[in-house]
């Protein structure tokens, strides 16, 4: 089957400077789409984060589900500080192949690996629960909803502002979440595996309280001098993929994006300097310095390290986290073993 190469990336749909819209309906899978979309690759996606921040933990929770295939991947991962590689993590429970009816709603779930996701419909308030008796590893998260959601111009994303609180405890240790973080949610769209020749593609994030927050996705500015800059040519137009911020309580469009991000010697970004400017012309200069960091595989051709960050922007301070998608010939050029 042939397919249109502007619907097989990961996150290539773009450049509206408006925002999409959201229903309840959006947090379902439409049994339509599968006619619709028959190919294998069709996708839905869920995206759950929280933090311990004074304890430099993080927690990543993924879904994602192939309805074509009747397949879900997904689970749940948890770490404090920076690991060198994701089977390092206190707690790692992410599988491959497990049956798809387990997602057919979104909005409650429980997967084989014992991650399980409730949401109150009338609140938009999401239960995040799991538990690893042999390990000592659980969490009983609600994440409530801070910010109305904020759809993308395609109709086929989104993310959220949520005030996450509860506990985690990794290898018997608890840990206090109390937290505004983002979640997102992918869905209606064909995600290939195979590798585009592009440098990383970086989804940076940020909360600063519920009426200040952030969320771009860019390739690096290649006037600032990033470390690809002699290996790749993006066009102006296509690097800044969408970007939104919620300022003073008000949803605007990212009109303008300049980012440039600083890699340790394994690729994992440990800064990130994001020079923008909002749809009222208000410019922002926004720093990210790493907390903490694991590499994560999303699918073999592909490499997503997870950063959590503090964020710095008009003397107010935030937290939140970068995921640099990498492939393979950006990777293989840069890594140690050259």
């Amino acid at each position: 089957m042939t397919i249109d190469m502007k619907d097989s990336g990961f996150f290539v749909q773009n450049f509206d400077k408006r925002f999409g819209s959201y229903t309840l309906a959006s947090e379902v899978p439409d049994p339509a789409r599968r006619t619709q979309m028959p190919h294998y690759s069709l996708t839905e996606t869920q995206f759950f984060t929280f933090y311990s921040p004074a304890e430099r933990v993080q927690c990543t929770m993924w879904t994602w589900f192939h309805p074509n295939l009747n397949v879900v991947s997904g689970g749940v991962m948890a770490w404090q500080g920076v690991k060198p590689f994701n089977v390092a993590c206190e707690l790692l429970d992410f599988r491959n192949f497990m049956d798809g009816t387990q997602v057919d709603n979104f909005t409650n779930y429980s997967l084989d690996c014992g991650f399980s996701v409730a949401m109150d419909e009338a609140t938009g308030a999401f239960r995040l629960t799991y538990a690893d008796e042999e390990r000592g590893n659980s969490f009983d998260v609600v994440q409530t909803p801070a910010s109305e959601v904020l759809m993308w111009p395609s109709n086929h994303h989104f993310e959220q502002v949520m005030h996450a609180k509860g506990e985690i405890t990794l290898r018997g240790k608890r840990h206090p979440v109390d937290s505004l973080v983002l979640r997102d949610r992918s869905f209606g769209e064909y995600r290939m595996e195979g590798g585009l020749p592009i440098p990383p593609n970086t989804w940076s994030g940020g909360v600063f309280g519920e009426d200040f927050a952030f969320c771009i996705v860019a390739i690096d500015d290649p006037a600032r001098g990033p470390l690809w800059e002699e290996e790749f040519d993006i066009p102006e137009d296509k690097r800044l993929r969408f970007g939104w911020m919620i300022v003073d309580g008000e949803k605007l469009v990212v009109e303008r994006a300049s980012t440039l991000t600083h890699y340790d010697a394994n690729l994992v970004a440990n800064a990130i300097l994001i020079h923008c400017t909002d749809e009222k012309g208000r410019e922002y200069r926004i720093e990210g310095e790493r907390t903490t960091s694991v590499p994560f595989i999303p699918w073999p051709n592909s490499r997503m390290p997870i950063c959590g960050m503090n964020w710095t922007c008009n003397g107010r301070k935030g937290i939140g986290e970068v995921q640099s998608l990498q492939y393979n010939d950006f990777a293989r050029h840069h890594s140690n073993g050259r």
